[in-house]
């Protein structure tokens, strides 16, 4: 014997995505996106405000998406002076070493912001960024004693920044060497051969 029929298959959920400002539905996310940006151009002002995370110290409530944004902007209205370069290498090693140099130099040290980007024409590109950059953030839910000898982070966004693009072995490195944010030197984590002095 058969169980009771319970009709026709249901097919499964699909997300809906409701515009913020008129609940709007939409089965995908650009028509929803197109939908705001056409409809609600002042919400648009709004979220980007929301979702932006590199503020300027300096103006109130001026915010950015974009790090490459602010420092344009710090430029422009605070008299930033970036210092700009380009770098060719031929190999990786030969790039390291340019790399270990420069961070010596510059009490300093670039570490990958995030994951390696893999281009369509077979190239990788790296986004290195001081490792001073950021806010400290404390763990431990204040369980732990707060450090005594401080912290490397400058608690603002530091604008010295590697982008490095390797293809095959030769590497090239578009390099913005000017740092921004106040910190001592005892409170960077220099290279080994440094901290000896």
């Amino acid at each position: 014997m058969e169980g009771p029929s319970t009709g026709p298959a249901e097919s499964p959920a699909r997300d809906k995505y409701l515009c913020p400002v008129c609940n709007a539905e939409f089965a995908f996310k650009n028509p929803q996106r197109k939908h705001v940006r056409k409809q609600h151009p002042e919400a648009v002002r709004s979220l980007v405000n929301e979702r932006a995370s590199y503020k300027c110290d300096i103006c109130t409530n001026v915010v950015f998406l974009h790090s490459g944004e602010l420092l344009q902007h710090r430029e422009q209205n605070h008299g930033f002076v970036a210092r700009r370069s380009t770098h060719q290498f031929s190999s990786i090693e030969e790039f390291q070493a340019w790399k270990k140099a420069e961070e010596e130099k510059e009490q300093t040290l670039f570490s990958l912001y995030s994951g390696t980007k893999h281009l369509a024409s077979g190239a990788s590109k790296d986004y290195l960024v001081c490792h001073r950059s950021g806010v400290h953030v404390r763990s431990g839910g204040g369980m732990q004693q707060p450090k005594l000898v401080g912290t490397v982070k400058c608690n603002n966004h530091c604008f010295a920044t590697m982008h490095v693009t390797k293809e095959d072995q030769n590497v090239s490195v578009e390099y913005q060497a000017e740092h921004y944010g106040v910190v001592t030197v005892g409170d960077v984590h220099l290279p080994e051969k440094e901290g000896a002095v």
